[in-house]
Formats: structure tokens, C-alpha cells, sequence
């Protein structure tokens, strides 16, 4: 693949490099990245300059861990999964139970025929709006969550 923009050659160089250091570089693209060293030079001390960076990291040892950090940390995930998983059921219970009480108290309301229809059409309003309102928090919620830029930096 051989292109005539530099910044898209340069860019192949360093895709190649990367599949090369990490060994996933296959026959075609190792005679690419040949092709290219031999156009390029000035590139021979970033590809030499990877692979030095890549033996040393290789021997750098990595430390044992403690079972207790592994203790802990299995213990703290299997907790938040629990809580996550108790709140999730909690609101879901709570919704069908509210779902259902909601939806007798708006029938015995409507069908009880001495409560004014202004009163019957105000409750049903009432009710339309209060779940729209609901649902409108919710959801600016669970939005401003995922995108709020300080979430992480304050400490609840």
C-alpha cells in the first residue's frame, strides 16, 4: 500500500510498527513496512526506537499481587453488582405496585359517576403530567450522568 500523501504513509508506518512490536504483523505487511523503512530513513530510529522500548518493557517484571487485594476487590465488585442488581428490582417492584395502584385510583375516579367530570378530567391531568414529569427527570438524570465532566472528581 503505497501512498503518495505523507501523512497517510506515516500514519501505515505506525500501524505496521504497532502490528510488528506486537507480533500480529503478517508476510505482506512486514514487506510493506520494509518498503517503507527502505522510502523513509529517517523513520529507521522510530522503528528501532520501538523495538528497544519493546524488549525492555518485556523485562520488566511484573509484581505478585496479595490474595488480599484480590480478596478485596472481589468482594467490593460482587457488592456493587448486589446493590446494583437490589436497586434495579427495588425500583421495578415499586414501579408495577405504583402502576397498579395508579391505574385503580384514576378507574374508581372516572367511573364513580357523582364526582364532576372537571374533577374526573383535572386528576387524569394530574396524573399525565406528574409521570411525564417523572419521566422527563429521569432521563435528564441518567443524560447529565453519563456526560456530567465533574462526576468523577467529587466524592459522594
Amino acid at each position: 500500500m503505497m501512498n503518495h500523501n505523507p501523512s497517510e504513509e506515516r500514519f501505515r508506518f505506525e500501524y505496521l510498527v504497532a502490528r510488528a512490536v506486537d507480533g500480529d504483523i503478517t508476510p505482506e505487511e512486514q514487506q510493506e513496512l520494509e518498503r517503507i523503512l527502505a522510502n523513509h530513513p529517517e523513520w529507521q530510529k522510530d522503528w528501532k526506537d520501538m523495538k528497544n522500548l519493546q524488549a525492555l518493557l518485556q523485562d520488566i517484571p511484573l509484581p505478585d499481587l496479595p490474595e488480599t487485594f484480590w480478596d478485596r476487590y472481589w468482594r467490593r465488585t460482587v457488592a456493587r453488582v448486589e446493590r446494583g442488581l437490589a436497586w434495579i428490582l427495588l425500583l421495578i417492584g415499586a414501579a408495577i405496585v405504583a402502576g397498579w395502584g395508579l391505574y385503580h385510583l384514576v378507574l374508581d375516579i372516572w367511573n364513580n359517576p357523582s364526582m364532576p367530570v372537571l374533577v374526573r378530567i383535572g386528576v387524569l391531568i394530574l396524573l399525565i403530567g406528574s409521570v411525564l414529569l417523572f419521566l422527563s427527570v429521569l432521563h435528564e438524570k441518567l443524560v447529565v450522568r453519563r456526560y456530567d465532566r465533574y462526576a468523577k472528581e467529587v466524592r459522594r
